[in-house]
């Protein structure tokens, strides 16, 4: 693990995670930090295990490995983490098209006009009812309620443009292409 000093609270610890000796010895690299000469630079501890090979190195974690060490006062609240996952799935929303245009013929322009409506209005439609309110109801986390939604909008969907938008409430129709007036394309 490493010499470790501690300052107000705070473990530190030296750069011995660098290298990986279990692979061999050109793998290997030297603990950085922590001689007489250099006492610098320093990390936050991690707590890690050591390695099998070499003991004063720590193993490094997998490329996908999520169990990484966060200090308290820098961790998501219970407010904010849902938040964060609703819009990192929210994200997804956006490598659909992407992941579609890649079987398209022409992938860097939409072939019809309805090919740009589709983004907005389509996606995965929820289910209404008493049934999937009274589940939202007993699902204890923010981002699954986001999810599973009870007011009638869609997962994965963008929102919709204010152009189109103000047109909807202006012209009071429901006219996809209002857009287009002579009013809307000389403003």
């Amino acid at each position: 693990m490493g010499p470790v000093c501690s300052r107000s609270g705070t473990d530190y610890a030296y750069y011995n995670d660098l290298g990986s000796p279990d692979k061999g010895k050109d793998h290997a690299r030297p603990v950085l930090g922590g001689s007489n000469d250099y006492p610098y630079p320093r990390r936050g501890r991690t707590s890690r295990a050591p390695n099998k090979k070499d003991p004063k190195t720590e193993n490094r974690l997998p490329l996908l490995s999520l169990d990484i060490y966060v200090p308290r006062d820098e961790r998501f609240g219970h407010l904010k983490m849902p938040d964060f996952l609703a819009h990192a799935l929210e994200s997804l929303a956006i490598m659909v098209p992407e992941l579609k245009s890649l079987c398209d013929k022409t992938p860097d322009e939409f072939d019809t006009f309805q090919d740009v409506l589709n983004i907005y209005e389509g996606r995965i439609k929820l289910p209404q009812g008493t049934t999937i309110k009274k589940v939202r109801d007993c699902i204890p986390w923010e981002i699954i309620k986001e999810l599973v939604r009870t007011d009638g909008e869609r997962f994965l969907k963008f929102p919709l443009p204010d152009v189109i938008k103000c047109n909807y409430l202006l012209y009071n129709c429901r006219d996809k292409f209002a857009r287009r007036t002579d009013e809307e394309f000389t403003r």
